[in-house]
């Protein structure tokens, strides 16, 4: 009878151990993607003109994926992706525009040098996430 009452115990403690354990792991993991994002979106500020071609297409639509800007106002984009590098309103219909993979000289785009990701807002909502980039 002993036997059996040691033997639950260890399970019941090793269970609590397994749980304790597997917990802390999926929140380690969950803040190194969190870190992750967050670098992500520090490369794409720091390339802002699109000179150093950092920013590609694929990463705009990620970041906006990720930080689940669709529906949000324009200043919640903006905090998120940095100023825009051209800004278009007409009438309720707002589009953002940034550079990336530009041709540049000496830290400035060269006229026709360009591609853009375009964000696009009716009534200060983001309806569309830039699947399609454009050049120049």
């Amino acid at each position: 009878m002993e036997r059996i009452r040691i033997k639950i115990l260890i399970t019941f403690v090793g269970l609590v151990v397994f749980f304790f354990v597997s917990c802390t792991d999926s929140e380690k993991e969950f803040s190194d993607v969190s870190e992750a994002s967050n670098s992500q979106i520090d490369e794409w500020k720091m390339d802002s003109l699109g000179c150093d071609h950092i920013r590609t297409l694929e990463m705009a639509f990620e970041i906006a994926e990720q930080e689940d800007l669709l529906n949000k106002s324009y200043e919640e984009v903006c905090k998120v992706m940095g100023p825009p590098n051209e800004d278009s309103i007409k009438g309720t219909e707002r589009t953002l525009k940034y550079y990336y993979k530009s041709a540049c000289y000496e830290g400035e785009v060269i006229r026709g040098g360009v591609c853009w990701a375009l964000f696009e807002f009716e009534s200060d909502r983001l309806i569309k996430l830039p699947e399609i980039g454009f050049c120049q």
